[in-house]
């Protein structure tokens, strides 16, 4: 529906190809007008075991997987930063800030 009658859509734990796989699917009603996709994501920079954290792992790998949501055409990630503690989040924020961002900076929008 978001693709008739808006101009975005905003999905949840998609993996990449399974992002594509709607994108794909979506292309004939999109045509070629402008259409923002945005994807909810968890992120920790621990290896947990929890099928909920979508991001895990060290910032190389982090930032592996955003590219790849980036290539399908994702344009926004909206993260939730996983943690048992505020300490941890805040921690984890940090890092995501000063090890993963810089990999992005040459889009628009964190400039």
């Amino acid at each position: 529906m978001a693709a008739v009658y808006a101009d975005g859509w905003q999905s949840g734990s998609l993996t990449p190809g399974q992002l594509d796989e709607y994108l794909n699917l979506l292309a004939p009603v999109l045509g070629k007008r402008s259409f923002t996709i945005a994807q909810r994501l968890t992120l920790t920079f621990e290896s947990v075991l929890d099928s909920v954290v979508d991001l895990q792992g060290p910032p190389e790998k982090i930032i592996d997987r955003i590219k790849a949501y980036q290539a399908v055409g994702l344009n926004y990630v909206l993260l939730n930063f996983w943690a048992r503690t505020p300490a941890e989040r805040e921690r984890a924020m940090k890092i995501f800030s000063k090890e993963v961002l810089p990999a992005f900076s040459t889009f628009p929008e964190l400039k």
